[in-house]
């Protein structure tokens, strides 16, 4: 299983979403909902990350060895998630608490 972190960049006002297998990739996110909901959605595997699908994403910037990116509006989301990357504890926007009416 892939490890994603999100971290809040204090200098920049941002939380940074990266994968331990690919850092070079960061996906920037301006609020802590959003950006927590897109970390579990890479996890469960109902989005595809920048690398794996350059056109669901804008390219703001290569800086200090990384590659910058926003999420473009009508990113391609998949039905089938992995249930077994859940850990069922009710985080908004994840298919399992959908499913569950939470």
């Amino acid at each position: 299983m892939n490890t994603i972190n999100m971290n809040f960049i204090t200098d920049e006002k941002e939380y940074w979403i990266t994968s331990i297998s690919n850092e070079k990739h960061v996906i920037v996110f301006k609020d802590k909902e959003t950006a927590h909901q897109f970390k579990l959605s890479l996890l469960l595997g109902t989005v595809d990350a920048p690398w794996e699908s350059p056109m669901d994403y804008t390219f703001l910037q290569d800086r200090d060895g990384k590659s910058f990116y926003e999420v473009n509006e009508n990113i391609n989301k998949k039905d089938d998630w992995k249930a077994e990357a859940c850990c069922q504890s009710g985080c908004p926007g994840c298919p399992w608490t959908i499913s569950q009416g939470i």
